[in-house]
């Protein structure tokens, strides 16, 4: 993957760019309360607790629902 992009994590193998978690396909796929989680930690550090936490139960959601 080139740099400032990262794999999809719903698994279709799109590069994505790092400012954001998934494609687009896959971001609509997730449900809407971890989008809501998401959305509203984009302003805190990446590694703040409560964002971390949200980005693991996308990435945990993912895992699941494959």
């Amino acid at each position: 993957m080139e740099d400032g992009f990262h794999q999809c994590p719903g698994g279709c193998g799109k590069g994505v760019p790092n400012n954001l978690l998934a494609c687009a396909e896959d971001w609509r796929r997730l449900p809407s309360r971890i989008q809501k989680d998401i959305l509203g930690t984009e302003k805190m550090s990446l590694l703040s607790d409560k964002r971390l936490a949200a980005l693991r139960s996308a990435n945990q959601w993912y895992l699941n629902n494959g």
